[in-house]
């Protein structure tokens, strides 16, 4: 199945990110406090990098 001009040009701007990519971009406490705010109990300190 082919992509159309418009799904081409969208994937050129703006690349779909692997899970990896989105994470090394926020500090672990960053990715904490999205967790805190979504209602997840996530300890201070936890560590989402290797």
């Amino acid at each position: 199945m082919s992509k159309s001009k418009s799904e081409e040009y969208a994937d050129r701007i703006m690349p779909i990110l692997s899970e990896q990519q989105i994470l090394d971009n926020f500090t672990d406490e960053e990715l904490r406090q999205v967790g805190l705010n979504m209602g997840y109990n996530i300890p201070q300190g936890t560590k989402f990098h290797d």
